[in-house]
C-alpha cells in the first residue's frame, strides 16, 4: 500500500490514506478586493495610481486596468496597464485613460470583485 502527497501549486495539498484515491480541490476563492482605496496623484509627467494593500495568504499580484470612459463595460472594454506586486503603478499623464481599477489576483489566477 502507498500513500500519495500532492500540492496542486495553488496552495492546496493533501495526503491520501492507504488505498484511497486522491482528489484535487481547486481554489476558487479570490483574495479580498482593495475596496474604495484607489487614489490618483500627479508626479512630474506621470499619474500615480495607488491603493491600500490587501492581506491574503496566496496573494500573487494586483491587476490595474485603465479605460477611456467610466461607463465602458468592465472588463471587456478596459485595458490591463500592469500587474504590480506593490500598491502603485505609474501611467503617463499624456495617456487618454480617465478611469482606473485595481483588483487583486491570487496564486491560482482568481481575481477579486470589482
Amino acid at each position: 500500500m502507498y500513500t500519495v502527497h500532492f500540492n496542486n501549486g495553488c496552495g492546496l495539498s493533501t495526503t491520501t490514506i492507504p488505498g484511497a484515491d486522491a482528489a484535487d480541490s481547486v481554489d476558487m476563492t479570490p483574495c479580498t478586493d482593495i475596496g474604495n482605496t484607489l487614489l490618483i496623484t500627479k508626479s512630474g509627467i506621470n499619474a500615480i495610481i495607488s491603493w491600500s494593500a490587501i492581506s491574503c495568504s496566496d496573494f500573487e499580484n494586483y491587476r490595474v486596468y485603465g479605460s477611456y470612459y467610466y461607463s465602458d463595460p468592465f472588463p471587456s472594454a478596459w485595458n490591463v496597464l500592469g500587474n504590480p506586486t506593490t500598491t502603485s503603478l505609474n501611467d503617463a499623464l499624456s495617456s487618454y485613460y480617465v478611469a482606473y481599477k485595481a483588483l487583486s489576483v491570487d496564486a491560482c489566477g482568481n481575481i477579486s470583485a470589482n
